[in-house]
């Protein structure tokens, strides 16, 4: 039988089946229990092992907690997830050892254990404004509880209801926006954002004009449309019928009504040729605009309901703009015992669809104040309607804004062919001669409309509406013989664009912002018998669209110069207006029982508009969503003249609608080039990945340096990948391998860059497809019967072996693990991965959350590598290259310590360990601070000095990794992947220079490049024109590691992490590799074939020597730099050099002065630029001897 959850009706064994298909499933019940009065859908599963000891409950959003019995229940939740909608997904699963039976052998769903919700049905809220936003998003949807996790379109949300969540969220101390819900989505990031505002003193706010929102203001775009249309639009209004609490009296009624109007300027204001003047709030005539009506309160009745809609329909006759009355209050009073009936009737020129969602909440908030004998407060407006229109004004005339006339031509400047009779008469076509056609779509329809097809093809529902109106007009069409592709459609969007003006809030602004644009849904790439490629076109198309059509009314209304442009073209025959889904959510919880609702009864309670108010269209669309006995209902009237249409074409053409409506229920979904927004890719090519990759939830682009090591990985495939990282963890304790393997799986689940594929795009181009349910390839090896060594030599062999194995850079992830069991309490757990998924940095961060998982604790998918992506696209890369070019300006030659020598082979790689004593390497960090440079500044300055007595060049270079990780970046510190970078550093190595002017030079260069450490190396090398610029390599390891959080997290889970051992290298056939975790220490990572050992060493023990020098004569010249011991400078100038050479028994002095005698022109002394010949040295002397001895210095004298 079927169940009722959140308004949806579902069979449990459809769910049932999908349970059973997960390969870990033997047997599944589910049915719907209730807790806490509410109705939630429970899995009970019997796994398909027996290793089973008790039932667990498992919530679908503490998806990194792993069941008893193997079930791993990410991998469960995410399976269904992946089959079903998400209301159909379990909100808890059981897992236990056999279903409990009837005596004939049926399931006794009686006997089924309650699964126990307070140990936690989902992942709930922890900080405090996770607790308001999660209460805010349920309020807003109308659910029960909502996980930190939750995606909010996933489960209802839309443009609206984010609004709606922006204005309660502040109400209650959390500061977002609706821009920042639709990129947050999730309760967890959306309060991240909150928490980064607080840090940033919050967002900008915008400043209001004098008098606030009292005084004139500028009919807004759609309002200059009303007029335009002529003179008929006093009756042009909006209504609601509301239930009012009991015991209200006239005067209660009256208070609340004034609260709501000093609060709402709009609701006070006249229309003034174009403009609106809004009068003070100070003795505005509230009490003139209430009318109070005695009735029965039998709402049922069928005379009360003639009288009701003869009242409301004198009341919208009263309004009247032009004279100040812009609202109307109907209060049907059935005495103090029974809630009565209140009708509002307001002026379409100060209300539009999310203004009631704002007046419903405000009634009932100013009823509580005067029922408690206080004087009703309403929450401030943000910016309002007067501030909002001046704004627009000026936005009109920007430059940005008037590049967008092009695209808006072209939108209406093409074929549309008439869909009726003639085209659109306003003297004739009037609301007189209009006719409707009323269509509701199917319960089920509706149910996947809502919950289905937006996460499946990433769309809002007015999307899907809209791509099913394509489809249908162009069947239409077809049937009547028009062959046309295309229709254009003018569309209504709430308008409330705050980005557009930046501080503004219109979150709890009243008023008619609503914005009409034309747009142009053509079907030519996509038969009409493809739903699916139906609404990823339209879904597209609609992408395509500005600041969602805003820019149109601005140039169209509020430019004078664009205006005329526009005006000569039709908008579309066709107008199409989503009210959205208006539901109990409307009103916030703590309201609910306030008595304030919405009169059901009397929604049909409607009157007409003035009849001789022109058609706006051949063809108008109103649909609207609205919550049931029955569950959601989407309805629809379509509005058309009569001398234009026929009721038999609109019935034909509403039959259509629906069923394209139908038919997208059906489709798989996918993905579309805007929802990747950081690559350029064609739509086909998208779904040829999706063929082959079914998980595919995003594209991303390479950064350079994961571009670069991919290429490594590619152009050797065989032999080893010298950029395959390996990591080893020694613990301590007791190892559930099943907990563990379900905390590695966690990892991929919470960095989804960890299970990305690397493919080649149409252009040749890498890129890195983000992928679901990847699984984690996992191994478990047992040592424990072998003795030491042979144990420990296994181990090694294990190790190498596993190291060896390459990874294909297209089949995820590029990431394993190893289990292996050296003892009963002790074992190693090997994480073999390639360095193009993550850098040094991310490694503590990996173990922490890896442990944290296996203590059953939980975390929120991260979307940091994502964010450093979008990030990055926007760095101004022309100001990169010219810095680049500027550093390395004049230089002829690369810095290669190897000659160009590579390896034959395979490039093995080898390590030795610098000899650093303790003592010089504290004396080094003492005289880095002393100099005011870092130790990483020392490490490659003497890397610098080595290479340049090495290669005999003042002017070196050598790489050097950056972390690459943008300070800007919230959390950017404890994000994972491969954010490092490899640069150049060049090093000018003048033998006058002192050694510490060489290290603070080094430093403030490498400081004036800190703004262009994401540019690529091989474009700064191509901008050089070298082949190459270096063969070495520095690498200056200095992420946090926090020993106390990891001892914690490790305490936790009962398992030590004793140590870790870690191996990674680079392609470079030297580097050096540096950490001071604690003291300086150094080691090289060498490629035997290029580089002996015995050279290495060598080098080590130089390095050591420069680095004394460092240490201990700072202030020396660069030509003092000795990299030599005493012996091996002997060792030069004698045993290498054994011929003697007779040396004349004479002074310096006495060989000098032989030697000008002899060549007096021949240079004997250079500085800089200056050279001297010895005649001119000898010359010199002798004036400088002659002064010395006018002044009475002699011999003896010193």
């Amino acid at each position: 039988a079927q169940v009722k959850i959140r308004g949806f009706r579902i069979e449990p064994a459809e769910v049932e089946a999908a349970l059973l298909a997960h390969p870990a499933v033997a047997q599944a019940v589910v049915l719907a229990k209730d807790t806490d009065g509410v109705p939630r859908l429970i899995g009970y599963v019997v796994p398909a092992r027996e290793l089973i000891t008790s039932g667990t409950v498992e919530s679908i959003s503490q998806v990194d907690v792993a069941l008893d019995g193997g079930i791993d229940p990410r991998a469960l939740r995410e399976f269904v997830a992946g089959l079903l909608p998400e209301f159909m997904v379990p909100s808890a699963f059981v897992v236990l050892e056999r279903l409990p039976l009837t005596p004939n052998g049926k399931v006794d769903r009686g006997a089924l254990p309650d699964p126990g919700f307070v140990a936690s049905t989902y992942r709930p809220p922890s900080t405090v404004r996770e607790k308001v936003l999660a209460a805010v998003y349920a309020e807003v949807l109308g659910v029960g509880r909502v996980g930190v996790d939750d995606d909010f379109f996933a489960i209802g949300g839309d443009s609206i209801r984010s609004i709606q969540v922006v204005t309660r969220a502040r109400a209650r101390g959390v500061e977002v926006s609706a821009r920042d819900v639709f990129h947050a989505r999730t309760v967890a990031r959306l309060a991240e954002l909150a928490l980064a505002k607080e840090v940033d003193g919050g967002p900008p706010v915008l400043a209001e004009l004098p008098g606030g929102g009292v005084g004139e203001m500028p009919l807004l775009p759609i309002g200059r449309y009303l007029l335009e249309l002529g003179e008929h639009h006093r009756r042009f209004g909006m209504w609601s019928w509301l239930e009012v609490p009991a015991g209200m009296d006239f005067d209660g009624l009256l208070a609340v009504l004034s609260a709501v109007v000093e609060r709402h300027d709009l609701l006070r204001s006249r229309l003034v040729d174009d403009a609106l003047e809004v009068a003070p709030a100070e003795g505005f005539p509230v009490e003139g605009l209430v009318r109070r009506v005695s009735c029965s309160g039998r709402w049922d009745d069928p005379a009360w309901r003639l009288s009701a809609l003869v009242e409301l329909d004198t009341a919208v006759d009263r309004l009247d703009p032009a004279g100040g009355v812009m609202a109307q209050f109907l209060w049907f009073d059935a005495g103090p015992a029974v809630p009565g009936r209140l009708a509002i009737a307001l002026h379409h020129f100060v209300v539009d669809g999310v203004s009631w969602r704002i007046l419903l909440p405000d009634l009932a908030t100013a009823w509580e104040g005067v029922r408690q004998g206080i004087r009703p407060a309403l929450p401030e407006v943000g910016t309002s309607a007067r501030r909002w229109a001046h704004a627009l004004i000026e936005e009109a005339a920007s430059p940005k804004r008037v590049a967008e006339l092009d695209f808006w031509r072209s939108a209406v400047d093409r074929a549309d062919p008439l869909l009726g009779a003639r085209d659109l008469d306003p003297a004739r076509d009037v609301r007189a001669t209009a006719d409707s056609v009323r269509v509701e779509v199917p319960a089920g329809v509706t149910q996947r409309l809502l919950a289905e097809v937006p996460s499946a093809f990433r769309v809002g529902v007015d999307d899907v509406l809209l791509a099913g109106l394509a489809l249908a007009v162009a069947r239409w069409r077809r049937e009547r013989g028009i062959d046309a592709s295309s229709v254009l459609v003018r569309l209504e969007g709430h308008g409330r664009e705050e980005a557009v003006v930046p501080g503004a809030d219109l979150s709890r602004t009243v008023g008619w912002f609503t914005s009409v644009y034309p747009v142009s849904l053509d079907l030519a790439e996509v038969g009409l018998d493809d739903p699916g490629r139906a609404v990823k076109a339209v879904k597209e198309q609609l992408r395509r669209v500005p600041d969602k059509g805003l820019g149109y009314g601005l140039l169209r209304y509020l430019n004078s110069d664009t205006a005329p442009v526009l005006g000569k073209f039709s908008s579309g025959q066709i107008s199409f207006n989503y009210l959205g889904r208006f539901s109990t959510a409307d009103m916030p919880e703590e309201l609910r029982g306030s008595g304030w609702r919405r009169a059901d009864d009397c929604r049909d309670l409607t009157v007409g508009l003035d009849p001789g108010m022109p058609m706006m269209s051949t063809l108008e669309i109103n649909a609207l969503v609205v919550d049931g006995a029955d569950g959601p209902s989407l309805g629809a009237d379509f509005w058309f003249p009569a001398g234009i249409l026929d009721q038999d074409d609109v019935v034909r053409l509403t039959a259509l609608w629906c069923a394209a409506l139908t038919e997208i229920t059906e489709q798989p979904g996918g993905l579309t080039p805007s929802d990747v927004p950081l690559v350029s890719v064609e739509q086909r090519e998208l779904e040829r990945w999706e063929a082959e990759y079914p998980g595919l939830r995003d594209v991303w682009p390479l950064t350079t340096l994961q571009s670069g090591l991919l290429f490594h990985a590619l152009v050797g495939e065989s032999g080893v990948d010298s950029y395959q990282t390996q990591l080893v963890l020694h613990l301590n304790g007791r190892v559930d391998a099943d907990r563990l393997r379900a905390a590695g799986q966690a990892l991929l689940h919470r960095y989804e860059n960890l299970a990305v594929a690397f493919v080649t795009d149409s252009q040749g181009e890498h890129v890195q497809l983000v992928l679901d349910n990847v699984p984690l390839p996992w191994r478990e090896i047992d040592l424990r019967g072998l003795p030491e060594p042979a144990r420990q030599e296994a181990f090694e062999r294990e190790l190498a072996a596993d190291h060896a194995q390459r990874f294909d850079p297209a089949a995820p992830p590029l990431l394993r693990m190893t289990l292996v069991r050296m003892a009963a309490d002790r074992s190693e757990l090997v994480l073999t991965a390639h360095h193009v998924l993550f850098d040094g940095w991310s490694f503590p961060v990996l173990i922490h959350d890896l442990m944290n998982f296996y203590r059953g604790g939980a975390a929120p998918r991260s979307a940091g590598y994502r964010d450093f992506l979008a990030w990055l696209s926007k760095r101004d890369s022309a100001a990169a290259a010219r810095a680049w070019a500027a550093e390395l300006d004049g230089l002829t030659e690369p810095t290669l310590l190897a000659g160009g020598r590579t390896a034959s082979g395979d490039p093995v790689i080898s390590q030795l360990d610098v000899p650093l004593g303790a003592e010089l390497a504290q004396a080094l960090g003492r005289r880095a601070a002393e100099s005011g440079v870092t130790l990483n500044t020392v490490v490659q300055g003497a890397w610098a000095l080595l290479l340049s007595q090495l290669t005999h060049r003042r002017d070196v270079v050598f790489g050097a990794t950056v972390s690459g990780r943008p300070a800007e970046l919230a959390g950017v510190d404890s994000m994972v992947g491969l954010f490092i970078n490899t640069l150049p550093v060049r090093v000018g190595c003048d033998p006058a220079r002192p050694v510490r002017q060489l290290l603070t030079g080094l430093q403030d260069r490498q400081t004036a490049l800190l703004e262009h450490h994401h540019h690529s190396l091989s474009e700064i090398q191509r901008s050089t024109g070298l082949k190459e610029l270096f063969d070495t390599l520095v690498v200056f390891e200095s992420y946090p590691f926090d020993r106390a959080a990891m001892t914690q997290a490790s305490s936790a889970a009962a398992l030590e992490v004793t140590g870790i051992r870690s191996f990674s290298g680079t392609h470079y056939p030297l580097t050096l590799m540096a950490s001071a975790e604690t003291n300086l220490r150094l080691s090289l990572q060498y490629q035997p074939g290029v580089l002996g050992r015995d050279t290495v060493a060598d080098l080590a023990r130089r390095l050591v020597r420069v680095l004394e020098c460092v240490a201990e004569r700072p202030d020396t010249p660069v030509a003092g730099v000795v990299v030599l011991t005493e012996e091996e400078r002997n060792w030069l100038l004698r045993e290498l050099n054994p011929v003697r050479v007779e040396v004349p028994e004479r002074s310096v002095v006495e060989l000098v002065a032989q030697r000008a005698r002899e060549f007096p022109d021949e240079v004997a002394v250079v500085c800089g630029e200056e050279r001297l010949t010895y005649g001119a040295l000898m010359a010199r002397s002798g004036r400088v001897a002659c002064g010395l001895l006018s002044r009475g210095v002699g011999r003896g004298s010193l």
